[in-house]
């Protein structure tokens, strides 16, 4: 098993680490604002550039449609363009730790933009499920009509980000009808039972399980319409050792899913299968099958706002 190594300032994190669990608890003692809010925890610190790992890269920002300055980067492809992945990261820190799971994508032929949600890194704003939905298809409107998100094209979430890819794709018809596949990796089938979970693992905060599951969005429930993502190709990933999100939630988001859909089962930590050269070269073969089998749909077109820097 080959191991992909990556810079040491790259930090591993938790998604429901100790700091959640307290972190939660204090939310429900102090202050029970928006449930959404919950289950993101973002960080302004930048901890890598896309230069540290020796790639080129773009500065991309562009206006939400309530006023937010939301930012990404644009990875281009280094050798002949295949497509276009845009990546969704999990709900802690932002896209500077989070590019170790895409930054080997551009030497595969694959551009990546990754998005950063509000609140996140350089993107002003205060994130909830609900909002980041609006945001994705905002930027994917954006990327369309500004040529930075080229067919074919490859929606990857992790984590929390894997569960709302499911949810966009599934209920935007933006989003749907300009998307080749699906791809998410460690994420979780419903909100209320991953909290649960997560609450339970600890004496400090099992108490709380229920009535603070209670305040989890479970209208944005990715379990509940994965189904309806079809017949666009889904493929799902989840570790059997997944520390995080257990494992019975990709099962659960596999089984609720409509052909075609494809499940790899691996092992490591969470988010962590492409560390991995035998995941890696599964998910290009299955990027290749996907592009063979499905012809590029026309890009939706809407003016959007935008500006970029170098």
């Amino acid at each position: 098993m080959t191991v992909l190594k990556v810079p040491g300032f790259v930090r591993k994190y938790n998604l429901f680490s100790f700091r959640l669990k307290v972190s939660l608890l204090v939310v429900l003692l102090c202050s029970l604002v928006g449930c959404g809010g919950l289950f993101f925890f973002p960080d302004k610190t930048g901890y890598s550039l896309p230069s540290d790992f020796n790639l080129p890269y773009k500065d991309l920002f562009f206006e939400s449609s309530s006023g937010h300055r939301l930012h990404s980067w644009y990875l281009p492809a280094t050798t002949t363009e295949k497509g276009t992945v845009f990546f969704l990261h999990g709900n802690g820190e932002n896209i500077s730790t989070h590019i170790a799971s895409v930054q080997w994508l551009p030497a595969e032929g694959f551009n990546v933009l990754l998005f950063e949600y509000r609140g996140y890194g350089l993107s002003t704003g205060k994130p909830t499920v609900s909002n980041v939905i609006e945001d994705i298809e905002m930027v994917y409107l954006w990327g369309l009509n500004n040529e930075w998100l080229t067919q074919p094209i490859f929606l990857f979430g992790q984590s929390l980000g894997g569960s709302i890819a499911a949810y966009a794709a599934a209920t935007s018809d933006v989003i749907k009808t300009n998307t080749n596949a699906l791809v998410i990796e460690g994420a979780f089938a419903e909100y209320r039972t991953i909290l649960r979970e997560v609450l339970s693992a600890s004496w400090l905060t099992t108490v709380f399980k229920y009535p603070l599951s209670i305040l989890a969005p479970a209208c944005y429930d990715p379990v509940d319409v994965i189904s309806e993502i079809s017949p666009m190709p889904v493929l799902i990933i989840h570790s059997t050792e997944d520390e995080v999100i257990p494992y019975h939630h990709g099962l659960e988001l596999y089984q609720a899913s409509e052909y075609p859909k494809r499940f790899i089962s691996t092992n490591g930590s969470h988010v962590g299968a492409f560390n991995i050269a035998e995941n890696r070269q599964a998910l290009l073969q299955y990027f290749d099958e996907v592009i063979e089998q499905t012809c590029c749909k026309a890009p939706y077109v809407l003016e959007i706002k935008s500006t970029d820097s170098e």
